[in-house]
């Protein structure tokens, strides 16, 4: 059967110039930013979208347009499913900044002190380099869904790249590293751990 996948519209819209009601844009306003989406996906042929401006913590416009699903004509609504793929990065950067913010890790903090499975090459490794991309680690962009417990088994077989804080380049590793750490830390699932989000109210 083919699975149609749905993408994520994450739209950005300067909102300074807009006067808003207490919670909500005014009806012109919503028809308007509206039209503009409906363009949008039109234009870049998307299946479907949820969409969400938020101001000062209130979600002030929200939509759902098009399809989840075309094979059987299934609407996108508030309780259709996305993959966030490398959206989840962000709130991965967000999450080990509010750590540091509560005082719980230290961007000098050496992942060691949080993950004890480590290969010894990985150990001197800090938190800030897996933020910057600067750990040198192999990258995990070959596994194909694997468990958890095969893709951590591949990845630390794999060689070091170069010497921590040599240079930068971008790998997956580093963010599994520090959902990882998160985890730890928190205790929680990663989902678990952002339950007071502003997303919630969407």
């Amino acid at each position: 059967m083919k699975t149609i996948q749905n993408i994520l519209l994450v739209m950005c819209f300067i909102l300074s110039s807009v006067s808003f009601c207490q919670s909500q844009l005014s009806n012109s306003r919503n028809d308007e930013i509206t039209a503009f989406i409906k363009k949008v996906i039109k234009d870049i042929e998307i299946p479907g979208a949820a969409i969400a401006i938020i101001k000062d913590n209130n979600v002030v416009y929200k939509n759902y347009i098009g399809k989840a699903n075309l094979e059987y004509n299934i609407p996108v609504t508030d309780s259709s499913l996305f993959r966030l793929h490398s959206l989840s990065k962000v709130f991965v950067s967000v999450g080990v900044f509010q750590l540091v913010e509560q005082n719980k890790i230290s961007l000098e903090d050496k992942i060691s002190m949080y993950l004890f499975d480590l290969p010894n090459e990985w150990k001197a490794i800090k938190i800030k380099n897996l933020l910057s991309h600067s750990s040198g680690l192999p990258d995990m962009k070959e596994e194909t869904n694997p468990s958890e417990e095969i893709a951590t088994k591949n990845v630390y077989s794999k060689p070091i790249q170069f010497p921590v804080g040599e240079r930068a380049s971008y790998n997956q590793t580093n963010f599994w590293l520090l959902n990882r750490i998160i985890r730890k830390i928190t205790n929680n699932s990663f989902s678990k751990s952002y339950n007071k989000s502003v997303w919630r109210k969407i």
